[in-house]
């Protein structure tokens, strides 16, 4: 059935469902500004491929937060998720939801790239200084990072699996080296990119490979999230399944030729699994 409605139709529709549903959280917005009581909310921050979506998972199972995803984020397929003013929007969604402790997650390109909005320090200082905890999530392994990156990319931007899925396969595919190379200086240039965007800001690091690529890691990682954002604790759980937790002989068709190549450049030590 999903295949039958053209892309074209599922745009036009999702454009004026999503305009229309804008003129909500700004309605709401204005009704905010007459409540001086605070309410718990949160904004994760970081780079794709990250393990933000498993993070926002994990959140959202709890009953007493309601997580949304990348509401800021335009998806490659739509071009519509345009918002008039920023500020209002998310401000609007919060207090809407504000009967649980709100969050959502943002890319630190959203704002410049896909909403014309400037001044990303700004829009995090106006978070922080009403009160919403910010929790930076990053990847420590810039090869693994890059690499995840690259094999989503040739499979047809296929970034995520969840349990009710069905089976998961995947061939292996073969990795320019250039191209590799390019996604790891970019990571790294961003992550330089986000400590500025952040100067100024307490915030709550998550490192996706210290913190969440483990499960009994991650189950410490959620008591700690929950009392930061200030929820009861609870067993967190998600479907989310992790798509290249497999040797990477079975994930890329030119393992030697990249090793080869990664020694001979600054980030060979990211090589190895063990290093976070």
């Amino acid at each position: 059935m999903k295949k039958l409605i053209p892309q074209s139709l599922k745009n036009w529709l999702g454009r004026r469902f999503f305009f229309l549903n804008q003129f909500v959280d700004y309605f709401y917005y204005l009704i905010s500004l007459n409540d001086s009581q605070g309410y718990p909310q949160f904004i994760i921050v970081g780079q794709g491929r990250t393990g933000s979506t498993l993070l926002t998972s994990l959140f959202d199972s709890h009953p007493d937060i309601l997580c949304q995803g990348e509401l800021l984020g335009n998806d490659w397929k739509e071009s519509y998720r345009n918002i008039l003013f920023v500020e209002a929007f998310i401000l609007g969604r919060a207090y809407r939801n504000r009967a649980k402790v709100f969050g959502f997650k943002m890319k630190f390109d959203h704002l410049f790239r896909h909403q014309n909005y400037k001044d990303t320090s700004s829009f995090m200082q106006l978070l922080s200084d009403k009160g919403w905890k910010v929790i930076y999530l990053r990847r420590n392994n810039l090869f693994y990072h890059s690499l995840s990156q690259l094999v989503a990319e040739k499979h047809n931007r296929a970034y995520h699996h969840r349990s009710g899925e069905g089976k998961l396969s995947r061939k292996p595919v073969e990795i320019d080296r250039e191209s590799l190379m390019y996604k790891i200086k970019k990571s790294e240039g961003n992550q330089a990119t986000a400590l500025e965007f952040l100067k100024g800001i307490d915030f709550h690091e998550v490192i996706y490979e210290r913190d969440l690529m483990d499960p009994e890691h991650q189950k410490a990682t959620m008591n700690s999230l929950y009392e930061y954002v200030g929820v009861r604790p609870h067993e967190a759980s998600t479907n989310m399944v992790k798509i290249n937790a497999r040797p990477l002989e079975s994930i890329i068709t030119n393992v030697e030729e990249v090793k080869e190549f990664m020694a001979e450049t600054p980030y060979a030590i990211y090589m190895d699994k063990d290093i976070y």
